[in-house]
This record gives C-alpha cells, sequence and structure tokens, in this order.
C-alpha cells in the first residue's frame, strides 16, 4: 500500500524524482512564486519547530510587522515532515520535496485504509489509494503545497466510518487527530473539511441510533479539535483584524469556479479531451477523468454487501454535488442570495479567497463512489481467472488517465542562510 501510493506519486509528478535535491514542482503555476515561498516557509517552520515555536508568527518579513508569518498557510505539519532535513542542512529543494510527496503519499494510503472500513476487497481498496494520489486537482495543484494535504480530512472520515461501526473511543480519537492534521498542513482545506466532516458525524451517530455516549465521545472531540483550531489560528485572525485585511469580494469571485471549469482537464493532461485549460486561467482543469466518473457511476448504482456501506455511499453521493456548489462560491447565486456569501460570515470562512478548491473534495467523494464501483466489479466478476488483472487494468487505467506529460519543475531554489 505504501509503496504503491509512494509510487504513484512519483509518477505523478515526474520528472521530479530525478531532482529531488535541485527543483520543486510547478503544477500549472506559470512562475516559480509560490513553490519557491513555499520552500522557504518550511524552512521557517522547522526552524521554529526547533526553538519551540519560540516567535513563530514573527518571521522575518515584512520589517517592522509583527505577525507576518500569519499573512499565509504557516505548513507547521509539512514543516515538522521536513525539519529533520533542514536541521542536517539538506538542499532546501530535497526538503520541501521530501515533504511535498510524504503529504502527497499520505493521502492515499490513508484513502486505502477508509476504502477498507467502508467493505472494499483489498485490492479495489488500494486502487482506490492510487486514485486519490492521482486526483487531477492534486496534479493542477502540485506547485502550491498546502492544497495537495487531504490525508487528515480522510483519516477524520475513517475514523467516522469505524466509530459508527464500533463506536470505539479510539476511533473518536482518530477523528480528532485527523482533523488537527488537516488544520496543521492546510487551514483553507481545514475549514471545507469542516462542514464534510461534520455532516459525516452525523451519519455515525445515526448509525450509533444517536445514544448519549457516542454523541458524548463525538462532542469530546469536536471539543478538542476546536480548542486546537483556536490555539493555532488565533494570533492570524487577529493579525488579520488588526491590519484590517479582508477579502474582497472580486477576488473571491474571481478565484470561484465556473461549471464549464469541471469540463476541462489540467494543463499539460495526457488526454486532450475534454480540452485542456487556459494555463493562465487559475480556476479552471477540474475535469476529475471519464473512467473516474464511469467507475464512480457504477459505484452509485451497483448493490452493496450487507452492512452500513450504503449508507455512506448515500453521504458520498450528496457530498460531492454539494462540494460542486461550494466550488462555485460567489458565481452561486439563487435569485440573489449567494449561499457562498453567507458562509463568508462564519467564523474564518471570510479568510478563504479560493473557493474553486472546495473542488478537491468533489473528486475526493468520486474516488470514494468508484472504490465502491471498483469492489462491485471484483464481486461481479466472481471465480473468474483473470479477475485481478482486469480490476487492477480498470483502476491503473482511471488513475493514468489523469497523468501529465512532462510536468514541469523549477531549479531556482536555493540553500538558506
Amino acid at each position: 500500500m505504501i509503496g504503491a501510493c509512494l509510487a504513484t506519486a512519483l509518477a505523478c509528478t515526474w520528472p521530479l524524482g530525478l531532482h529531488l535535491t535541485t527543483s520543486v514542482p510547478l503544477g500549472t503555476e506559470t512562475a516559480p512564486t509560490v513553490p519557491v515561498f513555499d520552500v522557504w516557509t518550511l524552512w521557517w517552520s522547522a526552524d521554529r519547530l526547533m526553538h519551540g515555536y519560540a516567535d513563530l508568527w514573527n518571521a522575518p518579513i515584512f520589517h517592522p510587522i509583527q505577525g507576518a508569518f500569519a499573512f499565509s498557510e504557516p505548513l507547521l505539519l509539512p514543516g515538522a515532515i521536513a525539519a529533520p532535513l533542514f536541521a542536517l542542512h539538506a538542499p532546501p529543494a530535497l526538503a520541501h520535496n521530501f515533504a511535498f510527496l510524504i503529504v502527497l503519499s499520505l493521502g492515499g494510503i490513508v484513502a486505502c485504509r477508509l476504502a477498507r472500513s467502508l467493505g472494499v476487497p483489498r485490492l479495489p481498496a488500494l486502487l482506490g489509494g492510487v486514485l486519490m494520489v492521482a486526483l487531477p486537482i492534486l496534479a493542477k495543484m502540485q506547485g502550491d503545497l498546502p492544497v495537495v494535504g487531504l490525508g487528515g480530512m480522510l483519516a477524520a472520515l475513517d475514523g467516522l466510518v469505524r466509530f459508527g461501526d464500533d463506536g470505539r473511543t479510539r476511533n473518536a480519537a482518530t477523528v480528532a487527530a485527523g482533523m488537527i492534521a488537516q488544520a496543521l498542513t492546510s487551514q483553507q482545506l481545514a475549514l471545507f473539511s469542516l462542514l464534510f466532516v461534520g455532516a459525516a458525524a452525523l451519519v455515525a451517530i445515526g448509525q450509533r441510533r444517536f445514544d448519549r455516549g457516542s454523541i458524548a465521545r463525538l462532542g469530546s472531540v469536536a471539543v478538542a479539535v476546536a480548542m486546537v483550531l483556536f490555539v493555532v489560528a488565533r494570533v492570524p485572525l487577529r493579525v488579520h483584524a488588526q491590519l484590517g485585511f479582508e477579502r474582497d469580494t472580486d477576488l473571491v469571485q474571481s478565484l470561484s469556479a465556473k461549471p464549464l471549469d469541471f469540463l476541462l482537464r489540467p494543463a499539460r493532461a495526457i488526454l486532450a479531451f475534454p480540452p485542456r485549460q487556459d494555463p493562465t486561467a487559475s480556476t479552471q482543469g477540474l475535469f476529475p477523468g471519464v473512467v473516474l466518473l464511469l467507475l464512480a457511476f457504477f459505484g452509485a448504482i451497483a448493490p452493496l454487501p450487507p452492512g452500513p456501506s450504503s449508507r455512506w455511499r448515500w453521504y458520498a453521493l450528496i457530498a460531492c454535488p454539494v462540494a460542486f456548489l461550494l466550488a462555485l462560491g460567489l458565481n452561486l447565486s439563487f435569485g440573489g442570495w449567494r449561499p457562498f456569501a453567507t458562509l463568508r460570515h462564519l467564523p474564518g470562512f471570510g479568510e478563504i479567497r479560493s473557493a474553486f478548491r472546495c473542488a478537491a473534495f468533489v473528486q475526493v467523494d468520486l474516488v470514494l463512489l468508484a472504490a465502491f464501483g471498483l469492489g462491485a466489479l471484483w464481486r461481479n466478476l466472481g471465480r473468474w481467472p483473470h479477475r485481478h488483472g482486469a480490476v487492477l487494468a480498470v483502476g491503473l487505467l482511471a488513475a493514468s488517465e489523469n497523468l501529465r506529460v512532462a510536468v514541469p519543475v523549477d531549479s531556482r531554489t536555493r540553500r538558506q542562510s
């Protein structure tokens, strides 16, 4: 499982694996500004870890402003992953790429575990993990490290699926750990994750027939997560308030997806049908893939074995279009009422700039449905001697469809002083 997800990460980022010490991935970025800034962010985060996070927010930038590190994603968990390499004075690009590949691979590893908890057989579950690593949105956003980290949210979902089955405290603790990990990886994705994990918590409690013990355990999880999120977010929110920062409505709308953006592939995709995105258009390139859509459709209609899997399939079926609507951001209006504008009034959500990134959750739910589809295909093939090869071929086809040729990398990184 680990080897398969890591190999997929290397394939999806090729030829980065040949230049780990000198280059960083660009994704669909047209300039290296963002990935190189991520290298610096990782270094500062790792450096502050070595000093017990003293003066974390007072990074040596934008002098004499205090709290300038709160202007962007702090990458605390990826920084901790990269810290040993920075401590050994490894090339900054190597530290970045190590953290990047670990974060990308972890999403697939946890997705495989999640699929198994949903009752998907072993091989289809493994392919579900491969599909999670190969998501088009992750290929598109390779130059923006915070956006590739979905493992925490997936771990929280896995904990909730297992908690709905047995109600154990350790699974509730997994939910808390997953959400905290997500917040320490990507604050923006963590905010979106709260919506989907919160809905999944209701599904799990419903599976437990709303017994008081289950409600109390998940309630304790919510309190613990809220406390940690407050500790992490309170300084950035205070700094933003003091400096009068706010996300301009026109900017947020420009970074909200349009329906046609979901019918365009990321730049440099192997396949050009549907057409590739305009490289200069940030919100385009959200098409999830033909084979993935077919597998997801099959997973949505195929009979499932007896058990709670059907309720979680309904969860994915509902969460997928909800994520699509959220990705439309301020471009979605019902008679003048814009739901995303209302959402922005909730604590923290006013900080979200790029609503289109919620497309990641559309594709995540499609992978969960595709895992059900691969599992159904596995069962339907019965004792056919070639069913391993057939299921493997379909799963790898779905993943390879979203690969890109000669993913661009940039070598303009320098050792930190």
